[in-house]
């Protein structure tokens, strides 16, 4: 995992995927109170949560952002606090995450089914995981959400519903670097996208720092 704050540390973007016990766990052993380093508005969120594993993944992603933050600025994890705003309904425990007092440091982050991921740069990321347990390709969905030359590559392909899912998360981390929106003529196009795809694992991440955007297993 990312560690905290470490010196000598690139120049970014730092992206990673992790088991989100994991997470908890290793700043446990760190002597940190990762709950502790929760803000009001984020331990309000995770108390609304069921208590299990959709909570548990709710903390370990908004943790591990601060983990790649704090990394990428050399700044201690426990000094960051991470905003977020929708502009629909003026919520703050939810919407596009932001680092307070660091204009410059864009973040992101995504959780599924036990699995959480974070992405920190000088410049707009993006990053999704989706679990590919269960998932059931819905033709009229892609159609919303596909553009031509997406939709002509999904349909060629060997399995749809991969390929849907491959699609997906790329577009879903576009969208949260800036990119459009997932439904209508704004959805960006991924067909064009510089993919590294590795076979079918139990879920599909995919992350965006310009220049590159990368889905994996």
């Amino acid at each position: 995992m990312v560690s905290e704050g470490a010196g000598g540390a690139p120049p970014g973007p730092l992206m990673t995927i992790e088991d989100s016990r994991r997470v908890l766990r290793d700043l446990q052993l760190r002597g940190l109170d990762g709950y502790g380093t929760l803000t009001p508005h984020e331990r309000a969120r995770a108390g609304r949560l069921p208590a299990g594993r959709d909570r548990r993944d709710y903390v370990a992603a908004h943790l591990l952002v601060r983990i790649c933050a704090a990394r990428l600025a050399r700044v201690p994890l426990r000094s960051l606090v991470i905003e977020q705003h929708c502009p629909e309904c003026g919520g703050r425990d939810h919407g596009k995450p932001s680092v307070k007092d660091h204009s410059r440091l864009r973040v992101s982050l995504s959780h599924t089914a036990g699995t959480v991921a974070a992405v920190a740069g000088w410049s707009a990321v993006g990053i999704d995981v989706e679990t590919t347990a269960g998932f059931s390709f819905d033709r009229r969905l892609a159609e919303r959400v596909l553009g031509h030359a997406e939709a002509a590559a999904l349909y060629a392909s060997p399995d749809p519903s991969q390929g849907f899912l491959r699609h997906w998360v790329r577009k879903e981390a576009l969208v949260k670097a800036g990119h459009g929106s997932l439904f209508g003529p704004a959805a960006p196009d991924t067909a064009g996208a510089r993919p590294g795809t590795h076979g079918n694992g139990p879920r599909r991440t995919g992350a965006l720092s310009p220049p590159w955007c990368r889905s994996s297993p």
